[in-house]
């Protein structure tokens, strides 16, 4: 008998108690999934065609632009009721609509309505009135229709437009005023444009005139030059070697001017270090001043400094000054509301 059977065996036998040991453990057992049957029976689904490719719509035609709107006119009220027109009378002399515009004209309507309600926020005078330019040019002036001096707050004009409306104008005619607080009315909707006249035919070039004979030169007499005037001494070297102030003689009139012989002055010559006497004459008949500093001083209404003369109405103020060395800041102006525009001037230094 082979020797090799019985190891065989004993193999086999070992091989066999690995096996049982294995099942008995606690691993997990792998179970393959049971594949599902197909039903040959059933009808395969049938898979969507590709959609054709959409047509390129053709391109839209470009809308054509839309005119500009013409500018509205105002709007006119309800029939038989008033039309309001707001107003702002300012600090810096100006009529203004609500949004601070300046207001230079206003379209009206013959027979309207109109109520101006107008709001002084300057603080100081101010009034509206209306009439031709002569009647309102004149300081102080007044019409049969206006709204009398007031210095704050909202007063109110009621006002039927007349036919003819081709020289009246609005303004403010508080001495110095008139030059920045006026305008004027136009028709509503304005007025059609002229037609443009034709061409003239143009002339027939005339026939040119023969040349005249040259004349004879005429002997001309050698005149004598004249004499220069002598030079006279400047009024301030003259009052300087008498040791007296020199006067410098002014006057405030009503067109709102300082005038010197007449003249309307925005230079004075002076000396650093002399005295000098201001003598200024009011002629106007309402408040004038006069002062002298720095710009920032003088440009302010009702502005003052510690040299001047306070507001007067008429007669003759005085007022002494010794020139300073440093006059590069130094101005003269009168300070009234509404005067500064042309009522100020700089000072000339003279050796």
């Amino acid at each position: 008998m082979n020797r090799s059977f019985p190891r065989v065996l004993v193999a086999l036998l070992a091989f066999a108690f690995v096996l049982v040991a294995c099942s008995s453990g606690t691993g997990s057992v792998w179970t393959p999934a049971p594949v599902a049957e197909v039903d040959p029976s059933e009808t395969p689904v049938e898979t969507a065609a590709p959609a054709e490719p959409e047509q390129p719509t053709e391109p839209e035609e470009p809308a054509e632009p839309e005119e500009p709107a013409e500018p509205q006119e105002p709007v006119a009220p309800p029939s038989g009721e008033a039309r309001v027109i707001e107003l702002q009378a300012d600090s810096a002399l100006r009529f203004t609509d609500l949004t601070g515009q300046p207001v230079a004209d206003i379209p009206v309507t013959p027979g309207e309505t109109i109520v101006f309600r107008v709001d002084n926020t300057a603080g100081f005078s101010h009034n509206l009135y209306i009439g031709t330019d002569e009647e309102l040019s004149v300081p102080s002036a007044t019409t049969d229709v206006g709204i009398p001096d007031w210095s704050t707050g909202v007063q109110e004009l009621e006002w039927v437009v007349p036919d003819d409306i081709s020289d009246l104008k609005f303004a403010c005619t508080v001495p110095g005023h008139y030059f920045s607080m006026q305008g004027t009315f136009s028709p509503a909707g304005g007025s059609a444009p002229a037609e443009p006249e034709a061409p003239e035919a143009p002339a027939e070039p005339e026939a040119p005139a023969e040349p005249e004979a040259p004349a004879e030169p005429e002997e001309a007499d050698a005149a004598e030059p004249e004499e220069a005037d002598a030079a006279t001494e400047p009024e301030a070297q003259a009052a300087a070697a008498a040791g007296e102030p020199r006067v410098i003689e002014l006057e405030a009139d009503a067109a709102i001017r300082f005038l010197q012989d007449g003249s309307q002055i925005r230079e004075i010559p002076v000396t650093p270090g002399e005295t000098v006497i201001f003598r200024v004459d009011n002629t106007a008949g309402f408040a004038h001043n006069l002062y002298i500093g720095p710009d920032a001083d003088l440009a302010v209404p009702n502005g003052t400094t510690d040299v001047g003369i306070p507001d007067w109405e008429t007669g003759i103020q005085e007022l002494e000054w010794v020139v300073p060395d440093d006059l590069t800041d130094v101005r003269f102006a009168c300070t009234v509301p509404g005067h500064y525009f042309t009522m100020q001037g700089d000072f000339v230094v003279t050796p």
